[in-house]
């Protein structure tokens, strides 16, 4: 919808999934080769079976963040994702964040800010 109905360039999105909407951004990952980049925020293996095998093949830069206190989305999970995709920058691994307060952490929007910078976008994002 974003590149045919609104005319925006591929190398403009960064797709971002939470949780179990991660599989949707991998998905679209796979079939987007020219896109800006993947932001993955604890995205559970378990779900994710069927796209798991292919993180080899997203060629974006990928940020993949969980926060260490999640009991919902187990660590080894999201570690599993990481190691097979080689398009994966330096995951953030947030101590004192469970499943369902990462968007509190200043540590993860400062990382967020970096990897938008890095994937050449210059935006302002709170702290």
């Amino acid at each position: 919808y974003l590149i045919t109905e609104l005319s925006i360039a591929s190398t403009s999105i960064i797709l971002w999934g939470y949780s179990i909407g991660a599989s949707a951004s991998i998905e679209l990952a796979l079939n987007a080769t020219d896109i800006a980049g993947v932001i993955l925020l604890s995205p559970p293996a378990s779900f994710l079976r069927t796209v798991c095998w292919c993180m080899d093949k997203i060629r974006a830069p990928t940020l993949i963040a969980h926060g260490m206190l999640d009991t919902m989305v187990p660590l080894d999970h999201v570690q599993a994702l990481y190691k097979r995709c080689p398009a994966a920058v330096e995951p953030l691994w947030i101590p004192d964040v469970g499943h369902n307060n990462m968007e509190n952490s200043a540590i993860l929007w400062k990382r967020i800010r970096k990897f938008l910078a890095r994937c050449g976008f210059f935006i302002v994002l709170p702290l």
